[in-house]
Formats: structure tokens, C-alpha cells, sequence
């Protein structure tokens, strides 16, 4: 099996309802008013795929550190207001600001401090941060609990930050400048 059908395999696997309906909201929040949004870990692209159908943003910047589905994804999406870069977020110097950014079921797989990576996506988000993870108190997949989700967020400099059960174990937090 080659390297992209293994790794569609996997994410495919990996990619519950959880995941789909976080795009689905994302989408509802957008598409009467296409944004700018960047994406920290785009996978196998399918959550992108859903945002340039619906027309929701008007510029998308993806970051994903891993090779292969970085090169998977520029393979399959072609679009002038899309752009990927295959780097970690710690590296993504942006030249401009975005109103959104998203970071769906990612966090808990760096061994990059969350601190920082917080700060970072502060730094270029002008409305708010769509963040999603699996709480370390109720699923084996989590690395943090919730409240230190919470406490990186606002020390990051989001100045609101709510928390949303979804789905248990995972939380979506949105952080608002």
C-alpha cells in the first residue's frame, strides 16, 4: 500500500463525527460572510475541501507539519485564495492577520508547548480561535484537561474564552480577542 493510501486510510479512520460537525459549524458561521481563516493541521484535507465548497472563506492559509498530507492535499485542492505550508505553526510567519483561525483535534498531538502555540495564533487572529481537544481527565487521547486548555488561552492574551462539551470527551473552545 503507498504512502497516501495508507495515510487516507488512517485519517479516514481517525476522522469521526466529532470532527465533521466541527467544519459543519464552522461553515454555518461563515457562509453568509466568507472570512479569512487559518488552519493548524489540515490532515487530509477533507475539513478544507467542505470550506472552499461552501464558500465560507475568502482566504485560507493551512499549516501542517506533516509531509505526506501536506503533499496529499496540495495534490487535490487548487484554488487562488487557498495557500499551505508545510511547517510547523511555530514557524508560520504570517504577513498579515486573519479573522479566524481553527485548530480541530491537533493540539494534543505536538510535543510543541501549547503555550506558545497559543501566543502564536493570538498573533494573527483578529476575531476568534476555534480550538478543539479531548480532556486528559475522561479520554486516553487527551493531554490536557480543560481548565489548562483554558488558562493557556487567556495567558496567550485571548480575552474570552468558552468552553462547549461536545461530544465527550472533547471540548471546543473559542477564543475571542
Amino acid at each position: 500500500m503507498s504512502e497516501y493510501a495508507s495515510l487516507v486510510q488512517r485519517e479516514f479512520k481517525e476522522y469521526s463525527e466529532p470532527h465533521r460537525q466541527m467544519y459543519e459549524i464552522i461553515c454555518a458561521l461563515l457562509k453568509n460572510k466568507p472570512a479569512s481563516l487559518v488552519e493548524i493541521g489540515f490532515g487530509i484535507g477533507w475539513g478544507l475541501q467542505r470550506l472552499v465548497e461552501d464558500n465560507c472563506i475568502s482566504k485560507y492559509v493551512g499549516i501542517e507539519p506533516c509531509a505526506a498530507s501536506y503533499k496529499y492535499v496540495k495534490g487535490i485542492v487548487d484554488e487562488d485564495h487557498v495557500q499551505l505550508l508545510n511547517r510547523s505553526l511555530l514557524e508560520f510567519e504570517p504577513e498579515e492577520s486573519f479573522e479566524f483561525s481553527m485548530c480541530i483535534e491537533v493540539i494534543e498531538h505536538t510535543d510543541e508547548d501549547i503555550l506558545q502555540w497559543f501566543k502564536k495564533i493570538r498573533s494573527f487572529t483578529k476575531i476568534a480561535s476555534f480550538i478543539s481537544t479531548p480532556d486528559k481527565n475522561t479520554d486516553p487521547h487527551g493531554i490536557y484537561t480543560k481548565d489548562y486548555v483554558v488558562d493557556c488561552l487567556k495567558d496567550s492574551g485571548f480575552t474570552s474564552v468558552s468552553k462547549i462539551e461536545w461530544q465527550l470527551p472533547h471540548t471546543i473552545f473559542i477564543a475571542e480577542v
